[in-house]
């Protein structure tokens, strides 16, 4: 997060302490979403406003188990205090911000006039007594993997994958469905999941890695270069990747990564 971004979330969290309120917890996947949103806000891609926010909120009650979601959108404040005062004079913005949930996603970045947009998710998260952690848990993991991937891809002088919020969303759902034993180890429903990658991202080539593995990153990527199959996904021309870790209460850790080519 960005300075900015950390100072919402404590004046947010410290408005709803003062109520006797629980404090958001930040969230990978809300945060991927926030900043998607926001870049196509900043970008004049979409209006300032909330177009897509179904869809966002789909994503984060299916990804995250949730329950409900909400959003806040700004723009042209200068600082974190300006920008949450003016939500919590709003009714709608404040209601959001007092309300029940239990994890956030917080964006801002500049549009070409130098000017900030702002967009905050929030989501409500019921426990999973099945998969003890959720994707916020895992992220130094997921981020120490792609860092190892990518250093492994410079060398031979391949671009660095870059992390994107719809490939991430299957491969954390295929991922947490193996650690709550919905299904078994392996690539069953993954296909489908891909195909709709392809549909929406327009992706000329896809593939997917698992492992089943303790909460090392050394050790799963040494393992999938180990393998021949596993190391062509890694070496080939994707440019886009998302990786999915959950683990279960036996403390089974299991991940799945997807790499896709979006030209």
């Amino acid at each position: 997060m960005s300075q900015i971004e950390t100072e919402i979330l404590e004046l947010v969290n410290a408005h709803r302490s003062n109520l006797g309120l629980s404090p958001l917890h930040l969230d990978n996947f809300a945060q991927s979403l926030a900043q998607a949103h926001t870049q196509q806000m900043s970008k004049t891609l979409v209006p300032i406003g909330h177009e897509g926010f179904e869809q966002r909120a789909e994503q984060l009650i299916r990804v995250l188990k949730g329950s409900t979601a909400s959003e806040n959108v700004a723009y042209g404040q200068e600082t974190a205090e300006d920008v949450v005062k003016s939500w919590l004079a709003s009714i709608g913005h404040r209601q959001n911000i007092e309300g029940n949930y239990t994890h956030t996603g917080i964006a801002v970045q500049k549009d070409a006039q130098d000017r900030l947009v702002f967009t905050q998710l929030f989501v409500l998260v019921e426990p999973d007594t099945s998969v003890v952690d959720t994707q916020s848990d895992n992220t130094e993991m997921c981020l120490d993997i792609l860092h190892l991937l990518n250093e492994h891809r410079l060398k031979l002088n391949l671009p660095k994958l870059l992390i994107h919020a719809q490939v991430q969303q299957p491969a954390l759902i295929h991922s947490q469905n193996i650690a709550s034993k919905k299904i078994p180890l392996g690539y069953s429903g993954l296909k489908e999941k891909i195909g709709v990658l392809v549909k929406d991202l327009g992706a000329t080539a896809v593939a997917a890695n698992l492992a089943q593995s303790p909460p090392n990153p050394e050790r799963i990527v040494d393992t999938w270069l180990a393998s021949e199959a596993h190391r062509k996904n890694i070496e080939a021309d994707y440019t886009h990747t998302g990786i999915g870790i959950a683990n279960n209460p036996e403390g089974e850790y299991f991940i799945t990564q997807i790499l896709v080519r979006i030209p």
